[in-house]
């Protein structure tokens, strides 16, 4: 293909085509409107035109996004690519000084901030805490000429926190997103010209892995918002009950909650033969065991921000840490204890020596080819000299037949350089379950790796991405420290 838009003119492309000019490429499920692949492209031209408008005429070179509206979000993308600018979605429930943080990477960018109204002025100051050359504002409901990228223009940005604490913008070009939707296509033909149902509310990392295959493949895409909110589970039985849904990509803690939300997962009994695709490594063998039950076909993904594609899909294995092998297009190896990745899906900031990409994660290839990930980076601890992952006592107490959900986290020691706290929910009472656990950790764990405090969690926490919230439960641990003072 030649240099340009790439995903954008293959929109174009599928406006034009017989065959798909006239098929839905995007459902509101919210609304119940249908948008065909025609009315995508010329929707989208006319609100790369109002960005134009809106921006004195000017292309900005970032489009900063900030909406829990899925379709707009979408909407937005298609029309930052038409103009030739990168767009950067943000999550809306992101604190200020996060995205404040993240944005001085963009020091000297024109801006374009279009943002749901509630959000609007939160975004601008996050804006202006930061040199850009020039700042612009616009609401999203407020929203031809066509500025052409090249295969190496960025397109896309995409915030994250980083599991390291760190946060992080990676930017990937146009080629980067085109060669991830050939390789996920390629290697995933359950992604080609289906169905797909996404509950995320907004375009995080994960939100937009399944939209690139589905733009290449001419399927159709369905966003609800209302959805996403737990107080409103029954539209996901709306939603399958009135469209036939081919995949499901949901975050793990959604899962968590179908399951907790009524004794049987509010699908109809034609959805649950379509394959649901979760995060890697977010859902306790027990929790896939009762999903497979009532019948779910689970795939699950392994990927980074840093790679626009997923690169393992696998069906979940009894074998903590399986992630699958990797795509044919991707290249991986472990070189002193971490996972190393490289391929065309990896955006170019991110690779070093010979196109190598150094994730954060630690793990190794077994013999058969397959991903095993053993943690992250940032969960090493130095407790009195010893350094070990805090994946081993989490793993140790996880194997106590009541506990539902665990992790140990690790605080500052003036004495020890850091000691550990279990954090764990069980439906029986916390404390013989605390008594089982402390002998637990006593029968399998050294010492220095037995934590030295147990904080019980009636409501396990999750971020919007699917993982656990770390921040919630040192909050928890603290209001519950306060209490029995």
């Amino acid at each position: 293909m030649k240099p340009g838009c790439f995903l954008y003119e293959v929109v174009l492309a599928n406006a034009v085509s017989p065959a798909l000019c006239d098929k839905a490429a995007v459902i509101d499920c919210d609304s119940g409107v249908e948008i065909t692949w025609r009315e995508l492209s010329a929707q989208s031209e006319r609100m790369a035109t109002a960005i134009v408008r809106t921006n004195d005429d000017k292309v900005p070179s970032v489009l900063l996004g900030a909406t829990y509206d899925p379709v707009k979000s979408f909407f937005l993308m298609m029309a930052a690519w038409r103009v030739g600018a990168m767009y950067l979605p943000v999550n809306p429930s992101m604190r200020q000084p996060e995205v404040a943080a993240t944005l001085r990477r963009l020091v000297g960018e024109e801006l374009l901030v279009v943002a749901d109204e509630s959000k609007a002025e939160w975004l601008l100051e996050s804006a202006r805490a930061v040199s850009f050359s020039e700042i612009h504002a616009t609401n999203v409901s407020d929203l031809v000429s066509v500025t052409k990228t090249t295969q190496d223009d960025f397109q896309l940005g995409l915030l994250t926190s980083g599991s390291t604490g760190d946060p992080k913008l990676i930017r990937h070009s146009a080629w980067n997103l085109f060669r991830a939707a050939e390789i996920e296509l390629k290697n995933d033909p359950n992604l080609a010209a289906k169905r797909i149902f996404n509950i995320r509310p907004h375009f995080t990392s994960g939100g937009c892995n399944s939209i690139w295959p589905t733009v290449l493949s001419g399927g159709t895409m369905l966003f609800s918002r209302e959805a996403s909110q737990i107080s409103r589970f029954g539209k996901i039985r709306d939603v399958f009950n009135k469209y036939r849904v081919d995949l499901f990509i949901v975050s793990p803690s959604m899962l968590h909650a179908l399951l907790d939300s009524d004794d049987e997962i509010p699908l109809t009994r034609e959805a649950v033969a379509m394959k649901t695709y979760y995060g890697g490594m977010s859902l306790p063998e027990r929790v896939v065991d009762v999903l497979r039950a009532r019948g779910l076909d689970l795939r699950m993904r392994y990927g980074m921000t840093e790679i626009a594609h997923i690169v393992s899909t696998v069906s979940p294995s009894l074998k903590t840490g399986l992630m699958g092998k990797p795509y044919a297009d991707i290249e991986v190896m472990e070189k002193d204890g971490y996972l190393w990745f490289r391929g065309d899906g990896i955006a170019s900031s991110c690779r070093r020596e010979a196109g190598w990409f150094k994730s954060d994660d630690l793990g190794s290839i077994s013999n058969e080819g397959e991903i095993l990930l053993h943690g992250r980076e940032q969960a090493i601890v130095n407790v009195n000299g010893f350094r070990f992952p805090l994946d081993e006592p989490t793993r140790a107490l996880a194997l106590h037949p009541s506990v539902e959900q665990v992790v140990v986290l690790a605080k500052k020691s003036e004495r020890l350089g850091a000691e550990l706290v279990a954090f764990y929910h069980s439906s029986k009472s916390p404390e013989s379950i605390e008594l089982e656990l402390r002998k637990l950790a006593q029968e399998n764990l050294s010492n220095f790796k037995r934590p030295v405090e147990y904080v019980h969690v009636q409501s396990w926490p999750y971020t919007d991405g699917g993982k656990t919230d770390v921040r919630a439960l040192w909050s928890l641990r603290l209001s519950s420290a306060k209490q029995c003072t």
